[in-house]
């Protein structure tokens, strides 16, 4: 029965059209993946780490934010960027454990000519706390957990990624991490995928 489920939910996924499609719609497929793992009855850990690949397609949705250091994030922070967004909540392992991988990304690449954005599940008092014990070098919404709750609309485990092309569309969304390594997992894992859309 896991076997059937799993293949069903990576035929769905795979179903995803080339073109884009809104957000919204993106989240009507999530509720689908989900109605089927909670109707078999089989949530594993492969399947809890399939469900945000129904966002890969989707438009990304408008909102305004502000960074820690007072930067807006709105429409024009993603234009003709790259852009890494990272989910995360205070008491998550695996968050923890991808900030070295992360922050190593950004170095890398700098960002001229890409944006990399964590929005925490938490208010602003909660996100100093933890940023003051887990330096991260992103830029960190200042309070992401309207922002999760009311746009983003999240029914899956953290962290969650999102890697959004130049045009505004999620090439890639995926949910889950590894706890107990340094990050150089997520790392290995993004670096082509952010130089191949930065290539095109």
């Amino acid at each position: 029965m896991r076997f059937h489920l799993l293949f069903f939910l990576l035929l769905l996924v795979s179903d995803l059209p080339a073109q884009s499609f809104s957000y919204k719609e993106g989240l009507s497929r999530c509720d689908s993946i989900r109605a089927e793992i909670n109707k078999q009855n089989e949530a594993t850990e492969q399947t809890s780490r399939l469900q945000a690949d129904c966002l890969t397609g989707a438009m990304l949705p408008d909102f305004i934010a502000t960074t820690m250091d007072g930067k807006i994030i709105d429409r024009s922070y993603f234009w003709g960027k790259v852009t890494l967004i990272n989910f995360w909540m205070k008491s998550c392992g695996p968050c923890i454990a991808e900030i070295p991988g992360l922050s190593k990304l950004k170095d890398e690449f700098g960002t001229e000519k890409v944006n990399f954005l964590a929005i925490g599940r938490c208010n602003e008092n909660d996100a100093k706390t933890f940023l003051a014990l887990h330096p991260w070098n992103f830029d960190q919404v200042k309070n992401g957990l309207p922002l999760i709750e009311d746009v983003f609309k999240f029914g899956w485990g953290y962290p969650v990624m999102f890697l959004v092309n130049k045009q505004g569309q999620i090439v890639l969304a995926y949910n889950g991490g590894y706890s107990g390594e340094n990050g150089q997992f997520v790392h290995d894992r993004l670096k082509p995928l952010i130089e191949e859309e930065l290539g095109k």
